[in-house]
């Protein structure tokens, strides 16, 4: 029975615990409304970048296509 006891008394000092640290520790963190919409903004930049170089390479691939239709050209064009 003592085990048994032991792993009680443990519980109960892992609730206390838990519930101490959540009246101790702050109850939300301090956010700035601009640097929130400026990672967003960056996020946004990146992905609308990387699609344009995306497109840019998709259209450099398709005009050697039409230029020189080959296996080769189709593929690249594929690929892109």
């Amino acid at each position: 029975m003592a085990p048994l006891w032991g792993s009680r008394l443990a519980a109960i000092g892992a609730t206390a615990a838990l519930t101490a640290a959540v009246f101790v520790l702050p109850a939300k963190a301090e956010t700035d409304p601009k640097a929130v919409i400026k990672t967003y903004a960056d996020i946004a930049l990146a992905k609308y970048e990387d699609s344009m170089t995306t497109a840019q390479a998709l259209d450099k691939a398709v005009d050697a296509l039409v230029a020189s239709p080959s296996a080769d050209t189709l593929n690249a064009a594929r690929e892109a």
